[in-house]
């Protein structure tokens, strides 16, 4: 577990924005990391985000090393920033290298921070950029290796992508986010990680079968849809989900 700090302990040469934050919201908590201590686990549901002002951070999804940040109190780092969007389980593992010293903040407060404290914006501009381009990067990745020809669609709370009962208009993978399934008023709530290949009932498309589930974002996702012409390039690039199908084990 890590320790709670004492705000007044906050490193002299932080962004002078990390102090005015914590005088505004006195309820934040200053936290400090030991070597391998996790500050967020993956598969976990939280709405925490983390403003890091020192150490080092690895980040691993599977066990798998995706990245590494370097974190300064005049240069801090931002992880954990999809709850910001209603995302409510972890895609990935952040893990401190040696000591770190963190504020654990709540979404609410990244509303105080494009609101009034500029240096911290752009700080946070630049780790979802850095989102935008890792989602770029993938989708860029599944293009050329299934030509799919997906459409990019990023979805805003309560959209529904197809209801009970409805013909597919095409495939839906989802990447990012979270979506509500309801069927005869039963409900479940459904990340990537839950979906055979992130894919959206895709028994329904493949065999031009009705829904048997309502779709509805929740929070908001990012999402990949593929045209019904596309049946056999989707059968070329995922083998594997095809034969599960027709042994009815997805």
């Amino acid at each position: 577990m890590p320790d709670a700090l004492d705000p007044s302990r906050l490193p002299t040469d932080a962004l002078p924005e990390v102090g005015q934050l914590l005088a505004r919201c006195p309820e934040i908590d200053f936290l400090r990391y030991l070597d391998g201590e996790p500050l967020i686990h993956e598969g976990e549901e939280d709405r925490c985000l983390f403003l890091v002002l020192s150490g080092s951070l690895v980040i691993t999804r599977g066990g798998e090393q995706l990245a590494t940040l370097e974190c300064t109190p005049h240069a801090p780092g931002i992880v954990g920033e999809m709850a910001y969007f209603g995302a409510r389980m972890r895609t990935a593992t952040v893990t401190t290298v040696g000591a770190s010293q963190a504020l654990r903040l709540q979404p609410e407060h990244l509303d105080l921070i494009m609101a009034d404290l500029p240096d911290l914006t752009r700080l946070l501009c630049k780790q979802f950029t850095w989102r935008l381009q890792e989602s770029n990067d993938a989708l860029q990745a599944l293009q050329k290796r299934f030509d799919l020809s997906p459409q990019r669609h990023m979805a805003n709370e309560g959209e529904v992508l197809f209801r009970t009962g409805e013909l597919p208009s095409g495939l839906i993978q989802v990447l990012m986010g979270s979506i509500l399934l309801e069927q005869d008023g039963i409900s479940r709530i459904v990340q990537p990680q839950d979906l055979q290949d992130g894919f959206l009932e895709p028994e329904a498309y493949l065999r031009n079968r009705p829904h048997r589930f309502t779709a509805t974002v929740a929070g908001s996702a990012f999402l990949l849809v593929v045209a019904l012409e596309r049946k056999e390039s989707l059968i070329r690039g995922f083998p594997g989900m095809v034969v599960k199908l027709l042994e009815g084990r997805v």
